[in-house]
């Protein structure tokens, strides 16, 4: 599921990046969910930057690295997935690019002080 989506969204930016001003591809880019799929490398590639600069640039901008942004917005997405109650914690880890559960849970855990169930409502 993410694999067709992240591939077409990045397809349809890469299609529309020469129309799109550098500086601004960032900050588009960032305001969607489907961003949380692409890579770093990706989001560097779009912006028509190298990785460092791009690393720099984002920092400067945000405070943080775009990896630890990524993960960050994963997480609080994941946060809101499992408060809905219809996903289990297998496929929100899963819909947020994690390959490993336990790497999803040991994250959310040390974002949120709970595991991912403990966030879940209860039936």
């Amino acid at each position: 599921m993410p694999g067709a989506t992240s591939s077409t969204f990045f397809n349809a930016l890469l299609a529309t990046r020469k129309r799109i001003p550098a500086k601004q591809n960032l900050a588009r880019m960032l305001q969607t969910l489907d961003v949380l799929h692409l890579s770093v490398s990706d989001l560097a590639h779009l912006c028509g930057r190298s990785l460092s600069s791009f690393n720099r640039d984002f920092k400067e901008s945000y405070q943080m690295t775009p990896k630890k942004w990524l993960q960050e917005k994963k997480l609080s997405k994941a946060k809101d997935l499992l408060a809905g109650n219809e996903l289990s914690v297998t496929q929100v880890a899963m819909a947020m690019g994690y390959d490993n559960v336990s790497a999803f849970i040991k994250a959310f855990k040390l974002k949120y002080g709970v595991t991912p169930k403990q966030i879940k409502p209860h039936k």
